[in-house]
């Protein structure tokens, strides 16, 4: 049984709600956050995560920005981020992975397939 905490970043509240049922299932812990600003806050606490998942698309911080700035945190840079969008764009997978995310998923694949998949990239 892992005690994994995972924060998932998604301004979509069903998306969060399901796809915090699917790392339930995977015996992980979750936080859900709102948008970027949100994520930060609870990041700046005194808990860890070893994975954090991220919209790209969010209101006052996307997930880009949100990426940016963890990469430039000496406490967060080395937790695995993967990106999550609608946008199949070929440019912004490229520029999540240049920012360090460890993988850019499609929502289009459905929360079971995503927390999969971010679990994989994420190494566990």
């Amino acid at each position: 049984m892992s005690n994994t905490h995972v924060l998932i970043v998604d301004d979509d509240a069903h998306m969060s709600s399901v796809l915090e049922l699917w790392f339930a299932k995977a015996n992980f812990r979750t936080t859900t956050a709102s948008d970027g600003h949100k994520a930060l806050e609870i990041l700046r606490g005194t808990e860890s995560f070893g994975l954090i998942l991220t919209d790209f698309m969010m209101p006052e911080l996307n997930g880009m920005e949100l990426l940016r700035i963890l990469g430039d945190h000496p406490r967060l840079c080395q937790t695995p981020v993967v990106m999550m969008s609608n946008n199949a764009e070929p440019g912004f997978r490229r520029r999540a992975i240049e920012l360090g995310a460890s993988a850019f998923l499609l929502k289009t694949d459905g929360a079971r397939l995503l927390s999969e998949k971010a679990l994989r990239a994420s190494g566990y």
